[in-house]
Formats: C-alpha cells, sequence, structure tokens
C-alpha cells in the first residue's frame, strides 16, 4: 500500500481566490462579533437632597441600546428627566447629551434615537422658581 502527499491547500489562481474568500469572511465575522450588543436597558441617575421642604432632586433615565465597539458609540432611545418623588409644575427641567438638548416643565421625556459617543454624559437639571439648581448625568462608556 503506499500513499501520496496530497496537498490541502490548492494551487493557483483557484487557490488565491479561495483563500482571499476565507479571509474576507473571517473578516466580515470579526466586525459582526465586535460590533455586538447588548439587550436594551433603562440606566438612571438621581441627584439629592431628597429631603426638606423643597424637596429639590432631579433623575435623568435613558432607554440605552447596544454599543458600537467599532465606532465607540452608545444607542440612546429615549431620555427622560424629572423631580423624583416630586415634580413641581413650576420647576424648568432640561435633558441633554451629545448632540441634543431638550427643556420643559414638571417632568419631560424625549425620544433621541441617536448614537452618543463614548466619554459623553446624558444630563438633567432641575432649576427651581428660586432659582436653586441642580444636575444629574449618567457617563457613556464603551469599552
Amino acid at each position: 500500500m503506499s500513499f501520496r502527499n496530497v496537498r490541502s491547500k490548492p494551487r493557483g489562481k483557484a487557490g488565491i481566490a479561495l483563500r482571499a474568500i476565507a479571509v474576507t469572511t473571517a473578516l466580515v465575522g470579526a466586525s459582526v462579533f465586535a460590533t455586538a450588543s447588548p439587550a436594551s436597558a433603562s440606566e438612571g441617575s438621581c441627584r439629592g437632597p431628597f429631603w426638606g421642604w423643597f424637596q429639590q432632586n432631579v433623575c435623568v433615565v435613558a432607554d440605552m441600546g447596544g454599543k458600537d465597539t467599532a465606532g465607540r458609540s452608545q444607542w440612546v432611545g429615549s431620555v427622560e428627566g424629572n423631580q423624583g418623588s416630586y415634580d413641581d409644575p413650576n420647576t424648568k427641567v432640561e435633558i441633554w447629551g451629545d448632540g441634543f438638548y431638550y427643556s420643559g416643565y414638571g417632568a419631560i421625556k424625549q425620544n433621541v434615537n441617536k448614537w452618543v459617543h463614548d466619554g459623553t454624559n446624558i444630563c438633567a437639571a432641575e432649576t427651581e422658581p428660586s432659582g436653586w439648581r441642580q444636575i444629574s448625568c449618567i457617563a457613556i462608556h464603551v469599552p
């Protein structure tokens, strides 16, 4: 019984084409996995004090989507700014972040629907009629 030396790699133009297809497939597959993202979730941050006669406080809540690690950005659906347990309709509330700004009174919620960059913040502020102002932020971090 004799065995021949069998090469596993095709030669010539066909071999080059097959190797190019394999490398392209590997690169595309790697980029899909690199930008894979977790399911959406709400994140929030509040700042007090939550006591006292004026009940000064501010909260920001954002519905976050996936992370784009290649582009170092985070998808943001909606953002809400409120006064925690006490919503005074005379208190100005603002929400802002990477490329958006909204304001209103009491509590506000806006559909932002955009990618925000790593290293930025999503914030909410409240300004009481007396001038008292507080700010709360969520830091955007994309590894």
